[in-house]
């Protein structure tokens, strides 16, 4: 991000500056598409929070620990230059962060910091992170509780896990959902209460994104059972679609959805679906 992408250190990238950067790195044909995936909220910018969000949550830690511990970079970074040379080395980065009990991976926080890859951090390398808002996400716990009220809200309002996936979860038929949809739908629901922390409860890997599976994982088995038995018997969904409309309408009935569905023998859910 810091050396190829971001070059002036700033952790959110335009999509002019991002497509300039990928043509650099020899993905201009793919860069389009790249981009479509990194903003999916249509914001016109991306982040580091967005890209790697594992390694972001450690650099988001980092700063809230820094601000709170020593009220700035500058001023963390002069404590931690025990010899005044104006460089911590990784030993001393090490030493400094056992010191002030900071518990997170030093060797991994030093990486992330040597931008040159000469073995030293100058206070240019750090500065980044004064004006760096991480997504609230990387700052707070997971938070099981609200997890579970959201879930509670979700059967209010929609009354299945299914239902509430496509329409308010992924809208756009990726499988997926990402910071960004989620926080819609918690507007949407109406839902008041730790919506970072939740979502850090329902995104557990700090993948980025969460899938239906991790909202309920019944909902999940029954998509895919019936997924792997259409591709079974029809080869394609779409080829399944064809077979089941049979007045080639372009859509299915209950009562035709049923109706195929047991004359080809699924012996699944099918009301669920």
């Amino acid at each position: 991000w810091r050396q190829a992408l971001s070059q002036t250190d700033s952790m959110v990238l335009s999509k002019l500056h991002f497509l300039k950067a990928a043509a650099r790195l020899g993905f201009a044909k793919e860069s389009k598409e790249l981009w479509k995936a990194l903003d999916k909220d249509d914001s016109g910018q991306a982040s580091i929070d967005e890209l790697d969000p594992k390694n972001a949550e450690i650099l988001a830690q980092f700063k809230v620990w820094v601000t709170e511990k020593f009220g700035s970079v500058r001023a963390a970074f002069e404590a931690m230059d025990s010899d005044s040379t104006r460089f911590i080395n990784a030993v001393e980065f090490a030493n400094a962060l056992k010191k002030f009990d900071f518990s997170r991976p030093s060797k991994q926080l030093f990486s992330h910091f040597d931008k040159d890859g000469d073995g030293k951090i100058v206070i240019e390398d750090v500065l980044f992170l004064e004006n760096w808002n991480p997504l609230p996400f990387l700052v707070v716990p997971p938070n099981y509780k609200a997890r579970n009220e959201i879930r509670r809200l979700i059967l209010v309002r929609t009354g299945q896990y299914m239902k509430a996936w496509r329409r308010l979860l992924d809208k756009d038929a990726t499988n997926r959902c990402n910071w960004y949809e989620f926080k819609d739908c918690c507007q949407v629901l109406g839902y008041q209460g730790d919506v970072p922390g939740a979502w850090r409860a329902f995104d557990d890997d700090l993948s980025g994104f969460i899938s239906l599976k991790e909202i309920d994982e019944a909902s999940a088995l029954i998509l895919s059972n019936f997924r792997r038995w259409a591709l079974l018997e029809f080869g394609s969904i779409r080829s399944l679609f064809a077979v089941f409309d049979d007045d080639c309408s372009g859509s299915l009935s209950w009562q035709e959805f049923r109706y195929a569905c047991n004359v080809y023998g699924y012996d699944g859910s099918i009301r669920y679906l």
